[in-house]
């Protein structure tokens, strides 16, 4: 993926969801670790606990257990992404696959990022350079 698909029609960033993943739900180009995202814990941890619920919501073939199961996971994995995009703000996407028949969707927040810092880790991570600019990555 190159930079310009991280960005849509009008320069926006789009974060991805992705559950299925053993890294982390939270992707750019590639997946973005937890620990650099400087989110708040209680977000992190419900992410946390969305992916891992993905894991036991589908079988080995990756399909739902239940329709229910999938309904509930797709309406947490939304409610997920609207509070992601408000931490984020305006200079943000945040896209949820196709969930339990859904179709793919995305979230905008129009006013400027609840989080700062945050949307900061984020603008650094898409451009390469979480290293820089205080952007450390987390330790132990």
């Amino acid at each position: 993926m190159t930079n310009n698909e991280l960005e849509d029609e009008v320069g926006t960033r789009v974060v991805r969801l992705h559950p299925g993943s053993t890294v982390s739900a939270l992707w750019l180009s590639t997946p973005i670790a937890y620990e650099d995202t400087r989110l708040g814990e209680a977000l992190i941890d419900s992410l946390r606990s969305w992916a891992a619920d993905y894991r036991l919501a589908v079988d080995e073939t990756r399909r739902w257990r239940s329709a229910e199961i999938a309904r509930r996971f797709a309406h947490e994995g939304n409610r997920l992404a609207g509070l992601l995009a408000e931490e984020l703000g305006h200079g943000f996407d945040v896209e949820v696959p196709p969930l339990a028949g859904s179709p793919r969707r995305r979230f905008r927040c129009r006013m400027p990022a609840r989080n700062a810092t945050a949307a900061q880790a984020f603008v650094a991570a898409a451009e390469g350079r979480l290293g820089d600019a205080g952007f450390v990555r987390a330790t132990g």
